[in-house]
């Protein structure tokens, strides 16, 4: 089957990097752009057995954050002091919720989904990312005592305190293009359209906000976050039927000549190190980074944007995050792993600097961005298993940890499979049978996914992938490894 033809899940690391290795890179064509545009990532399984326990942490986690709000109204970004670098601010672009929370939907129970889509519709009106670019003071920049209804998980100095903390966020960040792929998945996962328009074509004043906020896209595109931004507009523009004009041929235009750049992974890395570290003691993996400068922190990586890595860059990430067997030979950089064994722990120990960057640190740990850019990295650009990205779960650093949730349903996504589709496929659903084996129904006709176990010969299918009905099972353990194949009408 051609790659658009199929999804291959939970691909041992090793084989996948044996297949990619072993295959020369592919040109990046108007076609693919087509693909990256248009296709989404869903799950196949969003409550596949082998998640319980962790759903069950994503509703714990999610129902502590809501509670908190409930108490105690909007819930403040998160502090961080790491060492000689000084103090950090996480989760303060309110963008970044309603993407990661709004992912989380479809794994969450029925009354859970409904009181987090009140919240984030109550949230993304009064702290709306069109409008602000980082929370931090009133007006939101400057020094300003840390208050309000807190994320941290300890007490933080603060009035009466003599000597309350008052980090200084300057200079004033800038609304991030990346909000207008965040908005889009708010609006996808929860169908709140009316937050961006009622009217379509799309019009009035937060319409014409997120217009400036494209327009600040750099043609081409410098990192692989304005590229998400441009996904993101192309796909609202479709929403509102506005497929015809300017704004849409130019949209998808930034996609491909900043996918078309971003095959260059190495130049896009090297960027964000010149864009976001600075001094002898700072380190951090930034090439999904879209703030890190002025105290304030702000990272987000799409799916589209995995995929792509994956499949144009595979090379280039690994050599630079997992082995690269060259490394400490003239011009060749040290993997992050390979000196960084503790990466995916919670305040675990800094990451040796010399190795890296050729100069020392005086940290005691790094902020969340850094353990879940490598986890993220695992997961959709490797492409990992669930079980495999089990072993890099480790704990929140604080209340309503938003790194932490997406590093939780990114593996929960990967127990049950996901699909690229411009529209929603048939969702899996599973039977016990008296034998304790699973049944596994597909629904669905013609493009629908089949699962059918690896070891199968698939000669034997070809009649059922051919002439699937409205719909097809199978049953067997479902702890076996499984392909999901797409039904069509031509071998």
């Amino acid at each position: 089957m051609r790659r658009s033809e199929s999804t291959i899940l939970a691909l041992p690391l090793l084989a996948l990097a044996g297949l990619l290795a072993a295959a020369p890179a592919a040109a990046f064509t108007t076609n693919d752009t087509a693909r990256f545009v248009r296709e989404k990532m869903w799950p196949l399984h969003p409550l596949h057995p082998d998640t319980a326990d962790l759903r069950e942490e994503l509703e714990h986690e999610i129902t502590r954050l809501l509670d908190r709000y409930d108490a105690g109204g909007h819930l403040e970004p998160a502090y961080f002091t790491i060492g000689i670098t000084g103090s950090w601010i996480l989760y303060g672009y309110p963008g970044e919720q309603a993407y990661i929370l709004s992912d989380a939907l479809p794994y969450l129970s029925t009354g859970l989904q409904a009181r987090v889509k009140h919240y984030l519709a109550a949230e993304i009106r009064a702290y709306d990312p069109t409008s602000i670019a980082f929370e931090h003071c009133d007006w939101g920049w400057g020094s300003c005592e840390l208050a309000g209804n807190r994320r941290e998980l300890f007490t933080i100095p603060t009035s009466p305190n003599p000597q309350p903390v008052t980090p200084n966020l300057w200079p004033p960040p800038t609304i991030p293009p990346e909000g207008l792929y965040m908005i889009w998945r708010y609006c996808d996962r929860t169908g709140d359209w009316p937050f961006i328009s009622a009217t379509s074509p799309a019009s009035g004043e937060r319409w014409n906000r997120m217009l400036s906020m494209f327009q600040s896209i750099p043609d081409p595109p410098t990192r692989y976050g304005h590229i998400a931004a441009a996904i993101g507009m192309a796909r609202i523009l479709e929403h509102y039927g506005m497929t015809n004009g300017h704004p849409y041929t130019t949209a998808v235009s930034r996609v491909h000549v900043g996918l078309l750049a971003g095959t260059n992974f190495n130049l896009f890395a090297n960027r964000s190190y010149t864009n976001f570290i600075g001094g002898t003691h700072d380190w951090a993996w930034t090439p999904f980074h879209y703030q890190r400068t002025a105290n304030a922190i702000g990272a987000m990586l799409a799916p589209e944007i995995g995929r792509f890595l994956r499949e144009f860059a595979y090379t280039s990430v690994v050599r630079r995050v997992t082995a690269n067997p060259l490394e400490g030979q003239p011009g060749e950089p040290y993997a992050i792993e390979s000196v960084w064994q503790s990466w995916y722990l919670t305040r675990g120990a800094y990451v040796p600097l010399i190795p890296l960057m050729g100069y020392y640190g005086e940290n005691h740990m790094v902020t969340p961005d850094t353990p879940w850019a490598l986890f993220m990295t695992h997961a959709w650009i490797y492409n990992e298993s669930g079980p495999e990205l089990r072993r890099w779960l480790d704990t929140p650093y604080s209340l309503g940890d938003l790194f932490h949730l997406q590093r939780l349903t990114a593996t929960i996504a990967a127990h049950g499979g996901i699909a690229w589709s411009p529209a929603e496929p048939p969702r899996i659903r599973t039977v016990m049978t008296p034998s304790g084996d699973i049944h596994i129904v597909t629904s669905g006709s013609s493009n629908a996914l089949y699962a059918i176990e690896r070891s199968t010969n698939l000669a034997t299918w070809h009649i059922v992938m051919t002439n699937a009905g409205p719909e097809w099972s199978i049953t067997n353990h479902l702890h076996a490894p499984w392909h999901f194949y797409r039904a069509r009408t031509e071998p």
